[in-house]
């Protein structure tokens, strides 16, 4: 078996020598390894790339570990911050602390190399975020980092996820932030 193996630059591409911000996105790809295959990643650092979106209809608020994300009434959660999407695909929902920009940046890597093993057709970076979607959309991950906290949401399904329920994804992704004092437990 082949393995995958991805090689992210993590240093912030697009920002000048003056410090000043570019928008427009770079596109690095790592250098090829025997036996790899290259995964484009798309470094920005305009927060306005984050994935961006509203749900329709009724929706439910979820959180676990500190972390809050809003999904639609449809998604069924086991409570602990997993359930299943209404086609069927597997949904989780995670964070924890960060220490460290290095902390964060190992997070970061962590995201892009699990991606590249479950066969990534894309992934996207800001700053303080990270948003892989699998090939034949089976889905994604998204997570971002909110000061000393990285909070994570993702979906995976066995095939394809139907393209109503894609169409949410940005959306779910943009709701992730960290939870309200009064929804957080002392171990959050």
């Amino acid at each position: 078996m082949t393995a995958f193996v991805l090689t992210v630059a993590l240093t912030a591409c697009g920002i000048g020598a003056s410090g000043g911000d570019d928008p427009t996105p770079t596109a690095t790809t790592s250098p090829k390894l025997p036996g790899s295959i290259n995964v484009t990643v798309e470094v920005t650092s305009d927060a306005s790339q984050r994935p961006s979106g509203s749900l329709d209809g009724l929706v439910q608020n979820l959180s676990v570990n500190g972390c809050r994300v809003t999904i639609p009434l449809e998604w069924v959660s086991v409570g602990d911050g997993s359930g299943t999407t209404a086609s069927g695909a597997r949904f989780t929902l995670y964070g924890g602390a960060i220490s460290s920009d290095q902390a964060w940046e190992n997070a970061v890597s962590l995201v892009a190399d699990q991606a590249n093993r479950q066969g990534a057709s894309s992934l996207t970076r800001g700053d303080d975020w990270i948003y892989a979607i699998l090939s034949n959309d089976r889905g994604f991950t998204f997570r971002a980092r909110f000061d000393d906290r990285y909070c994570d949401f993702s979906v995976l399904g066995v095939r394809a996820v139907p393209e109503a329920e894609r169409h949410t994804w940005n959306a779910v992704a943009a709701s992730l932030k960290v939870a309200p004092a009064d929804e957080q437990t002392p171990e959050s």
